[in-house]
């Protein structure tokens, strides 16, 4: 059921990524569609996301959670 609403949520954060809105809805948007895409196995696109978003937000909201994740995904590509 998650990957359902994964796919279902990755158009809305696209759409917001691609507006250039306000950064704190582009960091939640960037890490949700890095979990996203991650969870509906797009694992090279999730790490991508994860990389540009520790670049972008350094000390971003989520940036533990962020540098956790591209460990493990570094392992798994």
């Amino acid at each position: 059921m998650i990957g359902a609403h994964c796919a279902r949520a990755l158009p809305d954060f696209d759409a917001v990524l691609a507006s250039g809105g306000v950064d704190g809805l582009n960091e939640r948007a960037l890490y949700g569609r890095a979990a996203c895409r991650f969870r509906v196995g797009s694992r090279q696109s999730a790490a991508s996301d994860l990389q540009n978003f520790a670049n972008r937000y350094p000390q971003g909201r989520f940036k533990k959670e962020v540098a956790a994740a591209l460990d493990t995904s570094k392992s798994k590509l």
